[in-house]
């Protein structure tokens, strides 16, 4: 069995793969080393930015990976003269966005973020496209990259660190699929179900430590969608669990909880819009409190919550940025050194939305085309789960793009360059489902003619 089957195999088994027939490629082992340490080294690079050598010894393990995967990547297309097949109307979405955010960074004299845009979601649509199990390389990867990451909680706890919540949920992300598919088997596999629950347990606590609201209150919010999703699908509890008494407790308890957190929320946005209006509806206003951020070092999510909220700040200064960003409409965004002109203290000089994001850097245009290729990735990602409700990966597009939506909403997860694995998962979740779409929607196929005698195994 080579590493490609064991590794799909071990995929399988947490509901992470479907089983197709495959082209047999070379080199699969070390393309996985390479994509592992890269998303390792931008997990470590994303957490320890302001530490100068482990930063650099990130930035090293990212070039030097991503630059041996870009090269045996071209290889193989040429090698095996790979031909891909994908659905044409929501790619074309996305480049026409991606080319009018070239246009409007041109006209500020930079060329970042709109290169990205351009070509990320193609390559990934060509080196899924080209071999379906590069998708399975690519989930394979950002577990190898996520999992060693609770080491780090683990040992340091309580590890205090926004980023690091942004961290485990993207992990929760990809074990929620796993658990997902262990209430819908048909009979409960205790060992799979304690394993699942406690890795996300596990994630949930280190989360609480972080301090970091919006890592932590994803991770509820997807915990909410597969829950709601469940009983939903089975019209109360699975089949697998219903036998079980304290399941029905364990179910109650969570609607008790949710409805709670509902009630906290929906007091916590009253006295966002109460007490913090004046910022959004007047242009250049610097916040006339100070807030002391020095209690952050060995705070937990209760504690800073409670604080902020103490200090007339529930959403940390969020709501002066977003104020201040929407008085500034422009058709090709704004400078490069925007946030800095507002007057904003430093650690407010991001958008901390991923579409507002847009709308300031790259402007109006740019930000509307971007919500309808988005919307239309969501329709796929629906789409593909109503589908096929009966495949172990079913939920998996769909939970990604949920995560990524809600996180999208206070933090700027647009930029892929921000060292966010989150966006990397998003493209390539993109990418998977634009290539599914190609059964139903009008569909091309670039590249190098079929040949009959690709060799072929079954996985």
């Amino acid at each position: 069995m080579t590493a490609m089957q064991r590794i799909n195999k071990a995929l399988a088994s947490l509901g992470l793969y479907e089983g197709q027939k495959e082209d047999v490629t070379n080199l699969f082992t070390i393309r996985l080393i390479c994509l592992s340490l890269f998303i390792l080294a931008q997990n470590f690079w994303l957490i320890y930015y302001y530490n100068p050598i482990r930063s650099t010894i990130s930035i090293i393990t990212l070039a030097v990976s991503s630059g041996i995967f870009v090269v045996i990547e071209f290889y193989n297309y040429f090698k095996y003269r790979r031909s891909v097949s994908f659905a044409i109307k929501p790619l074309l979405l996305w480049l026409a966005f991606a080319l009018v955010a070239v246009i409007a960074e041109l006209s500020h004299g930079v060329l970042r973020n709109s290169l990205v845009y351009l070509l990320v979601l193609p390559a990934i649509v060509i080196i899924i496209g080209s071999e379906r199990k590069n998708f399975s390389l690519i989930l394979s990867a950002a577990i190898l990259g996520h999992l060693p990451m609770l080491l780090i909680g683990v040992f340091k706890y309580p590890f205090i660190n926004n980023s690091y919540s942004l961290v485990l949920m993207c992990t929760v992300a990809l074990l929620l699929t796993p658990f997902w598919n262990v209430l819908n088997a048909k009979k409960l596999n205790w060992n799979r179900l304690i394993y699942s629950s406690s890795m996300i347990l596990l994630c949930v606590v280190l989360s609480w430590s972080t301090s970091g609201r919006t890592g932590f209150l994803t991770i509820g919010a997807m915990l909410t969608l597969v829950f709601v999703l469940l009983l939903l699908r089975h019209k109360g509890l699975p089949p697998c669990l219903k036998e079980y008494k304290i399941f029905y407790f364990v179910t109650t308890l969570f609607l008790i909880l949710l409805l709670l957190t509902a009630f906290v929320l929906g007091a916590y946005i009253y006295k966002f819009f109460t007490e913090s209006k004046e910022y959004i509806v007047k242009p250049n206003i610097v916040p006339n409190f100070t807030i002391d951020y020095s209690i952050y070092s060995d705070a937990n999510i209760l504690d800073k919550m409670t604080y902020v909220v103490q200090n007339s700040d529930p959403l940390s200064g969020r709501q002066i940025i977003w104020g201040n960003v929407i008085q500034y409409p422009t058709l090709l965004g704004n400078p490069t050194d925007f946030f800095q002109t507002l007057g904003l203290p430093s650690y407010m000089q991001t958008a901390h939305n991923s579409f507002l994001a847009i709308f300031a850097q790259l402007g109006i245009p740019a930000m509307l085309l971007y919500i309808i290729a988005y919307i239309n990735i969501v329709y796929l990602a629906i789409r593909y789960y109503k589908k096929n409700k009966q495949s172990p990966m079913c939920i998996f597009p769909l939970i990604i793009i949920f995560s990524y939506t809600t996180a999208g909403m206070f933090e700027d997860l647009s930029f892929i360059v921000s060292t966010r694995v989150h966006a990397l998962l998003f493209y390539a979740v993109a990418a998977y489902l634009i290539i599914d779409a190609a059964e139903f929607m009008g569909s091309v196929r670039v590249g190098f003619p079929l040949r009959k005698e690709t060799k072929e195994i079954k996985n």
